[in-house]
C-alpha cells in the first residue's frame, strides 16, 4: 500500500492544481468610475464668462447617491461598486465652463440635489435640482436668479441605469441654463 501512496499523492496534487482556478472564488469586478461622457459640439456657445458650482457637503464626494422613497425617504445611500470620477459639482463646473464664449455674465449654480430616487422597487429616476444666478463678470450680486429642476426615468433600477441617464440629464440642464441666460441677457 505504501508503494501506491506517492502515486495517489501525485495524482491528487495534479488534480488540485488543474482545478485550482475553479475551486477559488472569482475576484470581485473592478469598481466602475463614470463621468458625463463625451461632450457634444455646442449648438451655440454658452453665454457666460465662467460658471461656479457649489453644493452641500453630502454632494462633495464621488459617490452616486440614491434614495428609496418607498422605504425610507430621508436616508441617503451610495453605491459601493460604481462612482463618479470626481464630485458632481466639479464635473458640472467643468461641463458648464467648456464652450463658453466669454460673455459679460457669470453663472453661479448652487446644486441642491443630484441623485437617483426610487419611487418603488426597480423603478427609478435621476434628479438634479439647483438654484442659478446670473451676475456681473466679477463677483457681485446676481442680476437674475431662478430655480431649476430636472428629472429623467432610468431604463433600469440600478447604478447602470442611473449612469446611462445622467449625461442626457446634464445636456438638458445645460440647454435650459443657456436659454435662460440668453433670455436674461437680452431682457436687461
Amino acid at each position: 500500500m505504501r508503494s501506491g501512496s506517492p502515486l495517489v499523492a501525485a495524482a491528487s496534487l495534479a488534480l488540485f492544481f488543474s482545478t485550482g482556478c475553479s475551486l477559488l472564488p472569482e475576484p470581485p469586478p473592478l469598481p466602475a468610475r463614470h463621468d458625463f461622457g463625451p461632450m457634444r459640439a455646442e449648438a451655440s456657445p454658452l453665454p457666460w464668462s465662467e460658471a461656479e458650482v457649489t453644493a452641500p457637503e453630502w454632494l462633495q464626494d464621488s459617490a452616486l447617491h440614491f434614495r428609496l422613497l418607498y422605504a425610507n425617504p430621508t436616508e441617503i445611500r451610495a453605491y459601493t461598486r460604481d462612482s463618479w470620477v470626481a464630485p458632481p459639482p466639479v464635473l458640472l463646473a467643468n461641463r458648464l465652463n467648456a464652450g463658453t464664449r466669454g460673455g459679460p455674465r457669470r453663472l453661479t449654480l448652487n446644486l441642491r440635489n443630484f441623485e437617483q430616487v426610487f419611487d418603488r422597487p426597480g423603478s427609478s429616476r435621476v434628479v438634479m435640482q439647483c438654484h442659478a444666478g446670473l451676475g456681473p463678470g466679477t463677483v457681485g450680486a446676481p442680476v437674475a436668479e431662478r430655480d431649476f429642476s430636472f428629472a429623467m426615468t432610468t431604463p433600469t433600477g440600478d447604478a447602470a441605469g442611473a449612469f446611462s441617464q445622467f449625461p442626457t440629464l446634464i445636456e438638458k440642464a445645460v440647454a435650459a441654463l443657456r436659454d435662460w441666460a440668453l433670455h436674461e441677457s437680452v431682457g436687461r
